[in-house]
């Protein structure tokens, strides 16, 4: 179990330190479509979102990329809605699927990506119900 743990461990750490080399979120963006489509899952996306801070940047394309991993590896998806939204004071990311969803704890890869959005005064929920929706929510920053 621990030589388990070191290895994710470490495979998170690479990949965080890949995540601040990928070229922002819109880049981010691009590759989740190319990735979903590629998997035979039709895209819709509605990104507008314009106050996202360097550091909001890269927690999102995070969040998006294991959010669009987990869909392509195991919700058996056909379609998948990509939104990046400024709601009033706050940036709002929404992945969502239309796959088998279903009811299961925080993996590694959601509790990283609370962790990294609490970190940033944010929430990340999941729901599971109808395919599966991941919800991330900032506050707006300057910096």
């Amino acid at each position: 179990e621990s030589e388990r743990l070191a290895r994710d461990t470490l495979a998170e750490a690479r990949e965080m330190i890949h995540g601040y080399h990928t070229g922002g979120l819109n880049a981010e963006l691009a590759r989740a479509r190319s990735m979903l489509e590629a998997a035979g899952v039709v895209v819709e996306e509605d990104c507008d979102a314009r106050d996202v801070s360097p550091v909001q940047e890269r927690v999102l394309g995070l969040a998006l990329r294991e959010s669009v991993t987990n869909i392509v590896r195991h919700a058996q998806a056909t379609r998948c809605r990509l939104a990046l939204q400024s709601i009033g004071d706050t940036i709002r990311m929404v992945v969502h699927d239309n796959g088998r969803g279903g009811v299961h704890l925080d993996g590694l890869g959601m509790q990283s990506i609370k962790a990294r959005v609490n970190a940033l005064g944010g929430n990340a929920d999941w729901d599971g119900e109808r395919g599966t929706l991941v919800t991330i929510t900032l506050p707006v920053t300057s910096s």
